[in-house]
C-alpha cells in the first residue's frame, strides 16, 4: 500500500514521472515497483479497486498542467 500511495504523491509533483506515465502507464508503474495486481487495479479506473489498495483515507490529488 505504501508504494502505491508514494507513487500517487510522486506522480502529482514529478514532471518526468508524469511524462513517462502519459507515454506508458503500465511500464511506468512497473518500473516504480508496483505489483501486477496494483497496476491492474489502477488501470481499471475502478474507484473501489483503487480504494482497496490505498484505503479510503487518501485525499484526492488534483493535477494542474501548464498551458502549452
Amino acid at each position: 500500500m505504501e508504494t502505491v500511495i508514494q507513487f500517487f504523491e510522486d506522480l502529482a509533483i514529478n514532471l518526468e514521472l508524469q511524462q513517462d506515465y502519459r507515454r506508458d502507464p503500465a511500464a511506468t508503474m512497473q518500473q516504480y515497483g508496483l505489483q501486477k495486481h496494483e497496476i491492474t487495479a489502477i488501470l481499471s479506473s475502478d474507484k473501489a479497486q483503487v480504494e482497496q489498495l490505498v484505503g479510503n483515507t487518501t485525499l484526492p490529488v488534483t493535477f494542474v498542467f501548464p498551458a502549452q
